[in-house]
């Protein structure tokens, strides 16, 4: 997949979140983490009459206070359908997204 086709997928989560919230700040104490990961994985999907072979995405937010700690964001389900569905029929080679609800500890803030 392009850097445009990542830019594109990164791009549609964020108008979809809006531009009133907090993408991401580390100024004094995380407030929130929005990301959109393309993983490195091919995922088998159905678009039309045909297979497809395309990648996965991961839409991960956290909200945090101390960043030593960090509790996964709670969407709203039809929020989440309308970004699936955008994501899939507007980014070109992305044909699954999943929705990363991991808090931390174990998992990081960030994608490594």
């Amino acid at each position: 997949m392009s850097v445009r086709c990542r830019e594109r997928a990164i791009a549609q989560v964020r108008a979809q979140v809006g531009k009133g919230k907090v993408v991401y700040g580390l100024s004094g104490g995380v407030d929130s983490s929005v990301v959109a990961v393309l993983l490195p994985v091919r995922t088998v999907g159905v678009m039309g009459d045909g297979r497809t072979y395309d990648q996965a995405c991961a839409l991960r937010a956290v909200t945090s206070t101390d960043g030593m700690t960090a509790d996964y964001f709670t969407f709203d389900h039809a929020f989440l359908g309308r970004v699936v569905s955008r994501t899939i029929n507007e980014v070109r080679g992305i044909n699954r997204v999943t929705h990363d609800i991991t808090s931390k500890p174990p998992g990081p803030i960030e994608w490594e």
